[in-house]
């Protein structure tokens, strides 16, 4: 038997030995880019088109005609250009809820309020004033597309898009829409609603104020997910405004960017086809498992009811601003033009952008 020296031996094991770290590193490193997290971009490829499909037609032929044909021609985005500043304020100094920031209210309308606004409050139907029926999905979906009709309906300001019987197509949250016109949904659980709206990864990611807010705190890495989805060829993302609880946020519950608003365990017909990439919509025990409708909204016309406001205070304001990051030069860049509104709730065309 031949003897090998034992110097020999130890340098075969020291080799042997930086292989197996090396390996085990390899191994560590190839794992850890496969262990699934929940902030984790791992969404479909969006449905693309140049103008709305043909069968959009028969869910909005009760639209006023001109309105219609606008919707089928254009090949605008359909999203707000910029983002009011009380919507980052709220609740210092001015309140809105969900269904205040859903509206796109001109900046007149964004005040300090006694209560939250709820659907309805306009309404003078003696109907929109009895209790939401939250132990039936289909009632209370169906009383607050009426309301929220109801309420800023009238002249085209905001309109109900018909799921019909087979639901909404799929290519729904892609929609274009014509300049001044979003997109926003109604979702409901067993004893609470909630309203989104729809905004543009592109402008989110050129919004100064979030520059600023996520140069100090980016939590959930908003702004990666941002650029990731942009990446991967999405248009469009969802906002909201969790009661009078802080401004407004484009993640979920998991703290996923919203880019379907149709919460995950969401069943019946009109979000039957909305199945990719959906959101979680379990906040703390209040689960808005039910989708109500989509609605078109025409940015900054929208009104609410007058005896609930308190009028706003903009030092409050801005110093919430401050607060989160915010500079003041961006908070100067917040200055519009002065709008006038009138009794019949008219806004100069300069506020619609």
């Amino acid at each position: 038997m031949d003897i090998v020296p034992t110097k020999t031996i130890r340098k075969t094991n020291r080799k042997a030995n930086i292989n197996i770290r090396a390996n085990v590193r390899a191994n560590i490193k190839a794992k850890a880019r496969n262990i699934p997290n929940k902030k984790t971009i791992n969404k479909t490829v969006p449905v693309r088109f140049d103008v709305n499909p043909p069968g959009l037609r028969k869910h909005i032929k009760h639209f006023d005609p001109s309105l219609v044909e606008s919707i089928m021609s254009t090949k605008n985005k359909g999203v707000l250009k910029r983002i009011s500043k009380y919507a980052f304020a709220t609740p210092h100094g001015v309140k809105a809820n969900c269904y205040a920031f859903f509206l796109t209210l001109p900046d007149i309308q964004w005040q300090d309020r006694k209560n939250k606004t709820q659907p309805g409050d306009k309404c003078k139907a003696s109907w929109a004033q009895t209790p939401l029926n939250f132990s039936s999905r289909e009632d209370v979906s169906n009383q607050l597309i009426q309301r929220v009709m109801c309420d800023n309906g009238r002249n085209g300001v905001v309109n109900f898009i018909k799921p019909l019987s087979e639901g909404y197509p799929e290519y729904i949250p892609q929609m274009k829409l014509p300049q001044g016109y979003i997109l926003g949904c109604c979702i409901v659980g067993g004893s609470d609603y909630h309203f989104c709206r729809r905004e543009g990864i592109d402008e989110l990611l050129r919004n100064e104020a979030f520059k600023d807010i996520w140069a100090v705190k980016n939590i959930h890495n908003v702004r990666k997910q941002l650029q990731e989805l942009q990446r991967l060829g999405h248009t469009y993302c969802w906002s909201h405004v969790a009661g009078w609880s802080g401004r407004l946020k484009l993640v979920d519950s998991n703290g996923m960017v919203i880019i379907n608003p149709v919460d995950k365990t969401a069943s019946g017909n009109a979000a039957r086809s909305l199945r990719k990439d959906r959101a979680n919509h379990n906040y703390n025990g209040l689960h808005y498992d039910t989708f109500v409708a989509f609605f078109i909204i025409k940015a900054r016309k929208a009104t609410l009811k007058d005896d609930n406001k308190i009028s706003r205070n903009e030092n409050a304001v801005n110093s919430s601003l401050r607060d989160m990051g915010i500079s003041n030069k961006t908070i100067k860049s917040f200055t519009y033009p002065k709008e006038k509104q009138g009794k019949s709730g008219r806004l100069t065309p300069s506020t619609v952008r």
